[in-house]
């Protein structure tokens, strides 16, 4: 299986090609400080803290297809959790080669967030290992409270799903991973 990463999370996949989302990477692979240590620095924004925009206005911010569904409602109290959907999202993404949430107009996109709809998860993702793809569906729970809790609960599920399949990447196997896939 060809090992790739995302958000820092090492992660092993079946798809025999390079996942599209490596791409947002290629500006720090030359970072003399990275180390090989590969960070998702930009994510959407999940709750802004300044410059939000009305309350009453209904305005949505961020890209649809990366919301949680509890930002498409526009839940008064959003935590971790939902930028963890968030991660779930890319990761899922990284595992297919493709996107998760995809519909001909931004009002779909929002009802299959808003809705968990994950047809083509199941559809592109089948050769997902059972445990990983276990890990990956708490992740992208609609309920909150059966939702992965946080960041450090996830990144556990995901190194003892590596143990489990005496797993071991490095960052200088990460490095090498990605200057591969990226080389022009």
């Amino acid at each position: 299986a060809k090992v790739t990463s995302t958000l820092a999370l090492i992660v092993p996949t079946t798809v025999n090609k390079p996942a599209p989302t490596l791409r947002m990477f290629r500006y720090r692979l030359n970072d003399p400080l990275a180390r090989g240590n590969v960070k998702l620095t930009d994510f959407g924004i999940a709750r802004a803290t300044t410059n939000k925009p009305n309350a009453n206005s209904g305005a949505l911010t961020g890209k649809y297809g990366y919301m949680s569904p509890e930002q498409v409602v526009n839940a008064p109290d959003l935590d971790a959790r939902s930028d963890l959907f968030a991660v779930g999202i890319v990761l899922a993404e990284a595992l297919m080669g493709r996107r998760l949430f995809v519909a001909p107009s931004e009002l779909d996109v929002l009802l299959m967030v808003r809705d968990v709809r994950l047809d083509r998860l199941l559809r592109h993702g089948a050769d997902i290992e059972p445990g990983l793809s276990e890990i990956l569906h708490r992740a992208l729970r609609q309920d909150l409270a059966t939702r992965i809790q946080t960041a450090r609960e996830f990144r556990e599920l995901l190194a003892d799903w590596l143990f489990s399949r005496r797993l071991r990447v490095t960052p200088g196997d990460l490095a090498d991973i990605v200057a591969a896939v990226l080389k022009p």
